[in-house]
């Protein structure tokens, strides 16, 4: 499938991230586990880790099937999903707790700072950032040592047998 082909219209896609902090947190790393180790992020979104970890001298590439739309595109449409996503979040409120983000208004200040590391980096350093349709990814065996996905639980075919790969709290389990 090519670029074209898998483009995605851009109202379709959600293009919200969350922040290095909250991976660091989500997966249980510390930033010395990080340098000199090649990570995929995938799929990354708008998420910040990226940006950061490469500063803490990691290898890190991100890949999604959001990046065939430019950097200036993905940060306006960022933007308006951060935007509708707080307006809906305003009416449910009372569902969620709020111990982490503490209010709606730190949860936006979080998945604004992610989207505009995110763009910044990308626009620094396109090469980091890989456009992808999975479960097909560009990359060859063993090109990484750790796999980080921060949104996604999947089932994929391998040897015409369905494997689960499932997120646990700091590292992937498959079933």
């Amino acid at each position: 499938m090519s670029g074209a082909e898998a483009k995605l219209d851009l109202d379709r896609i959600v293009f919200i991230g969350r922040t290095f902090d909250e991976y660091m947190m989500m997966f249980n790393l510390e930033p010395g586990e990080l340098a000199g180790r090649r990570i995929l992020d995938c799929p990354s979104g708008a998420c910040s880790f990226t940006a950061i970890a490469n500063h803490l001298g990691g290898e890190v590439t991100a890949a999604d099937i959001a990046y065939y739309h430019s950097a200036d595109k993905l940060a306006e449409k960022g933007a308006q999903d951060i935007e509708h996503a707080m307006l809906q979040l305003d009416k449910v409120q009372d569902n969620f707790l709020w111990d982490y983000f503490k209010s709606i208004e730190g949860l936006k200040k979080v998945r604004t700072e992610a989207l505009t590391d995110s763009t910044k980096d990308r626009l620094a350093t396109p090469e980091r950032y890989v456009p992808v349709v999975l479960p097909k990814l560009p990359f060859p065996d063993q090109a990484f040592d750790l796999t980080l996905s921060a949104h996604f639980l999947f089932i994929i075919l391998s040897d015409r047998r369905p494997v689960t790969l499932v997120m646990g709290g700091d590292r992937y389990f498959c079933s």
